[in-house]
């Protein structure tokens, strides 16, 4: 499973299961724990969700399989009536979060990982950030979106975690602030407050701390060192995995988490 996505108001769920072994998009009520996988939309395998921070929106990508070359089309759902429009046949890019009703942050894949927005009555994209060193991934907005949070890295190098101030337009990369390094994944606090990012260890396919930076818009990261929030030796975040920030809600920490505890059993060989 992956790709957690959350309304603004921190209620519904939304994210991606091979639960049912071909794949479903499920909605998940936080209140009360009910949930259900995606009925409505087009025909066709549908994942990586991203839901509108009012929840009457799904951007979604279809699931493309034996095609020559990678194809990455994405649909809107509007989940008040079932009915979808389609951005285009190709995209670029796998969407990531919206920041309003109308435009959505998508990820494009190349040889150095850039984000873009598009805006979804249009299907027009424009760039947001790219550099021509650094591959830059995860990009996350607050609740108040007056900046983004994202992780950029060097070719063989680990990646660091920077802000920089939002702007519907290509942000300069004399703009990104870092946050820390060896670090990835940065997500938000539910009052923007805090901003959260996993710890890159010695095993960089994994990630077992969670760590913070207070943040205090408009002014940006308050001075001070990081703190630590959450540490495990068992469950671990497969950073390997494209999808995989966590998401915060008021009083939680919504983590995708693999178990890699194994077990010793012990038989009699005697005849």
């Amino acid at each position: 499973m992956g790709y957690l996505t959350l309304t603004r108001h921190c209620r519904t769920l939304a994210y991606f299961s091979f639960r049912f072994g071909d794949g479903d998009v499920f909605l998940r009520d936080l209140q009360t724990g009910s949930e259900k996988p995606l009925a409505q939309g087009s025909d066709g395998a549908k994942g990586y969700p991203a839901i509108s921070p009012t929840g009457n929106l799904l951007a979604v990508g279809m699931r493309m399989f034996g095609a020559e070359r990678a194809l990455r089309p994405i649909c809107v759902l509007d989940l008040r009536d079932g009915t979808w429009r389609s951005l285009g046949d190709d995209c670029g890019g796998r969407r990531r979060e919206w920041v309003d009703e109308r435009v959505l942050i998508i990820e494009r894949f190349a040889g150095l990982n850039s984000i873009a927005i598009i805006d979804t009555e249009t299907g027009e994209q424009s760039d947001l950030l790219q550099s021509s060193e650094r591959s830059v991934s995860n990009p996350r907005l607050p609740p108040d979106p007056r900046w983004i949070a994202f992780d950029a890295s060097r070719s063989g190098a680990q990646a660091s975690v920077f802000v920089a101030p939002f702007q519907p337009e290509p942000i300069a990369e004399s703009a990104w602030i870092e946050a820390d390094r060896a670090a990835s994944h940065p997500f938000w606090s539910a009052d923007g407050r805090l901003l959260y990012y996993t710890q890159i260890g010695t095993n960089p396919s994994v990630r077992s701390a969670v760590r913070a930076r207070h943040f205090a818009s408009p002014s940006g990261l308050a001075p001070g060192q990081s703190i630590e929030l959450y540490r495990s030796s068992e469950m671990l975040m497969r950073a390997y995995l494209p999808g995989t920030t966590p998401i915060a809600t008021p009083d939680q920490i919504i983590f995708v988490l693999g178990d890699f505890r194994g077990d010793v059993w012990i038989t009699d060989l005697d005849p």
